[in-house]
């Protein structure tokens, strides 16, 4: 898939360093491929900087690609978002009988699997159109069949439409519904050019639209021989795998947030997920809150272990530091220790070597008051709960299917009276919750129970010092829902706390019993909202103002001082940062230096 042009062309993009294949700014960077490109060592492209990639399936009803299984499988496996794209002979075939013709070829690569993009429809060839009235025509008549068979498997796909910029007059009467991925290669840079800067007569999904971007055949990407395509989003790497991503029976957008926690003697560390190389990281200090010194440091086996999912760690009772991740090596669930701050990490180990489970998603952890661990991730068979557990780090892990149609990562507690409870969003909205009596005892009987509708995303969770629970969640108008009890056995209450947000919410309760959440809007500004203690009022949102904006959702901690801080990665770098609360007032911005 690509539009011709001149290798001098290509040489002076290379020498104005456009090509470069690294992250840089806000938008993601990816690349499309075929059988041209051979075979591709997808490690080395996500270690690159590439997010995103689309693999070519099938052309007409005559051609189908020798690499897409390969393609497919291994860089989903790398950490890359993958979607199959036909390449359009309007001229030869009806839109139903070449929609057909993908759909058995690909259909098995598309999933909703948090790691798949929708189809992609590659229109270069103008030479007539059978069975439709037009070519925009034939384009949503394919189109319209792709997402009546993903329908059909319970799968909600809307697919993109490649061409370039000035064969876009060709597609007159495209809808609009349809995502747009212009060629044009122009010499601006990706980063900050758009494919307009010619055939603006031709600007058929509105004045300027445009989702992706082909900005160069010329591309040197590592793990690549000769050159690739060069594709860059319009967008952050959240709006892509928001607008993108195949949704059905389980969708997770896997969030690489950060996970901060404090040592017993009140020392920090924060891990988090390389967010193009899938490499695991953490940065230390001694201090016990302001910026102090932080030390940085990977937590790969010789390079060898990588995440698809954040860190998420855990203090056990006897000291020792655990961390865990959904590996990208088939999806299972890793973990790895040290034997107290500042003593060397194990090497990392598969928590249950469950070969049916290929998990999803970001892990939720939690520790109990007699020292067990209890882990919950998503296997992608329909979005269903794993559940593991220890009595103590040294005893044997179990494990068990919790079930459910479960469409967000998890988020557990321990109550005040010792249940075990974990809340999520299934595939309809609902937020559900399931819950034993304590360690040893079995789930409640039923099933998850649902405790409201009109849910997206995961869902955040407060166990309040007087024994109430408090749970957050965005609305699917973006505002956020508030669930909440007094304790176990009382009534659940519901209501709104308003806002305009674009992540995940993250709550905490300081030490006078202030409820202070906090989230991300769509232009990457941290905002917050409190109240005063259980059963009043919330304040309304406040913009907190900082020098960078934010890509991934906020973590927030309240540190043994009583100091709450947030941490976030810079949508410019990707590094983590935080702010914290001093006397009242927000700092500055705090880069940690890693992990990009």
């Amino acid at each position: 898939m690509s539009i011709r042009k001149s290798l001098q062309f290509t040489a002076a993009l290379v020498a104005a360093g456009v090509l470069s294949a690294g992250p840089v700014g806000a938008k993601p960077n990816g690349i499309d491929v075929s059988n041209n490109n051979h075979s591709i060592n997808w490690n080395s492209v996500r270690s690159s900087g590439m997010v995103f990639s689309w693999a070519k399936a099938t052309e007409g009803t005559y051609f189908t690609d020798g690499y897409l299984a390969g393609n497919m499988k291994n860089g989903k496996n790398a950490g890359i978002y993958m979607g199959a794209y036909d390449f359009a002979r309007p001229d030869l075939d009806t839109p139903q009988a070449e929609a057909n013709y993908f759909w058995n070829v690909a259909s098995s690569y598309i999933k909703a699997d948090g790691k798949t993009f929708v189809p992609m429809l590659d229109f270069e060839t103008f030479n007539g159109h059978v069975g439709a009235s037009s070519y925009g025509d034939w384009a949503n008549q394919w189109c319209n069949a792709i997402v009546s068979k993903a329908a059909a498997k319970g799968l909600s796909v809307t697919p993109v439409i490649y061409t370039s910029s000035c064969s876009a007059c060709n597609l007159s009467g495209i809808s609009h519904s349809w995502g747009a991925w212009l060629a044009n290669y122009n010499g601006e840079n990706p980063q900050s050019g758009n494919p307009w800067n010619i055939c603006t007569s031709c600007e058929v999904w509105g004045s300027g639209a445009w989702d992706i971007w082909q900005y160069t055949s010329g591309l040197s990407v590592s793990g690549i021989s000769g050159s690739v395509d060069g594709d860059v989003y319009n967008g952050s790497t959240s709006q892509l795998i928001d607008q993108f991503l195949v949704g059905g029976s389980f969708q997770a957008a896997v969030e690489l947030k950060p996970s901060p926690i404090t040592y017993t003697n009140g020392h920090r560390v924060v891990f988090a997920t390389q967010d193009n190389g899938a490499a695991p990281w953490d940065s230390h200090t001694t201090g016990v809150s302001g910026n102090g010194t932080w030390t940085g440091e990977w937590l790969g086996d010789n390079n060898a272990q990588m995440c698809a999912s954040a860190v998420v760690p855990v203090l056990n009772t006897n000291g020792y530091m655990e961390i865990f991740c959904v590996g990208d090596d088939l999806g299972y669930l890793r973990h790895k220790w040290n034997t107290g701050e500042g003593t060397a990490w194990s090497t990392w180990q598969t928590v249950g070597l469950d070969g049916t489970n290929n998990y999803v998603g970001n892990p939720a952890v939690v520790l109990r008051q007699d020292g067990g661990v209890e882990v919950f991730v998503h296997n992608d068979n329909g979005g269903s709960v794993q559940h593991y557990y220890h009595g103590s780090f040294s005893a044997t892990w179990n494990d068990g299917s919790l079930g459910g149609s479960i469409g967000s990562d998890c988020a557990a507690i321990i109550n005040a009276n010792g249940y075990l409870e974990v809340f999520a969003t299934d595939v309809n909205g609902n937020l559900v919750h399931r819950w034993n009596t304590g360690p040893g005892t079995a789930w409640n009987s039923g099933g998850w129970v649902s405790l409201g509708g009109g849910n997206k995303g995961r869902p955040c969770v407060v166990a309040r010092n007087d024994g109430g629970v408090e749970v957050f969640v965005r609305n699917t108008d973006n505002s956020v829902n508030h669930y909440y009890h007094g304790s176990f056995s009382d009534t659940w209450g519901s209501g709104s706390v308003g806002g305009t947000v674009a992540s995940n919410i993250s709550a905490t309760q300081n030490a006078s019993g202030h409820i202070e959440i906090f989230a991300i809007t769509s232009d990457g500004n941290l905002w917050h909202n409190w109240n005063n203690g259980t059963g009043t009022p919330f304040n309304g949102w406040a913009h907190i103002s900082l020098s960078v904006t934010l890509q991934s959702d906020p973590t927030a901690i309240v540190n043994s001082d009583g100091t709450t801080e947030v941490y976030g990665r810079d949508a410019a770098t990707s590094n983590v940062g935080h702010t914290y609360n001093n006397a009242g007032t927000w700092t500055a911005w705090s880069s940690l230096g890693g992990p990009g």
